[in-house]
């Protein structure tokens, strides 16, 4: 066999054979190696598509929540706006009746005064009345005492 297998390696298109042999293989072992190597590149491609929707997803639901925030913000900022608006309208009204609360008790308070200083004149007066009427009363009481004197001269004769 020997002689034979040397027989073969000298003939040229052994060499030749084997030479093809071998290119077949490597070209098979690159047609592998390239079909893995897309395999791996589609797998990444579809990674990286993945992974940009997933993103593009994130981002539009942050986008969604940054208008609903934003949407939110503004409503309250709306309601905080008419609940100041509502405020100051109530505050006005407020000043207006304060106003005229103070307007009514410096009213009172005048007439509350005149009717204070003429309770004091009259109360003066009632006095200055009441000592008049005791001084006539007494007044009185000596006329009546002095008449009853006369009359009792008078009339009835002197006792001797």
């Amino acid at each position: 066999m020997d002689a034979i297998w040397r027989s073969w390696t000298s003939v040229p298109v052994f060499w030749w054979a084997v030479a093809m042999l071998l290119l077949l293989a490597l070209g098979t072992l690159l047609t592998v190696r390239v079909w893995v190597n897309t395999r791996r590149l589609d797998q990444a491609l579809d990674e990286i598509q993945s992974i940009e929707m997933s993103l593009t997803s994130v981002a539009a639901r942050s986008n969604d929540r940054e208008r609903e925030a934003a949407a939110r913000d503004y409503s309250q900022a709306e309601e905080t706006r008419l609940s100041l608006t509502r405020w100051l309208r109530s505050g006005q009204n407020l000043l207006t009746v304060l106003e005229e609360t103070v307007r009514e008790y410096e009213r009172v308070r005048g007439e509350a005064e005149m009717y204070r200083s003429e309770s004091d004149r009259l109360r003066g007066e009632v006095e200055r009345l009441r000592i008049e009427n005791e001084r006539f009363l007494h007044e009185r009481g000596e006329i009546t005492q002095n008449l009853a004197r006369i009359v009792n001269d008078v009339l009835l004769p002197p006792r001797r």
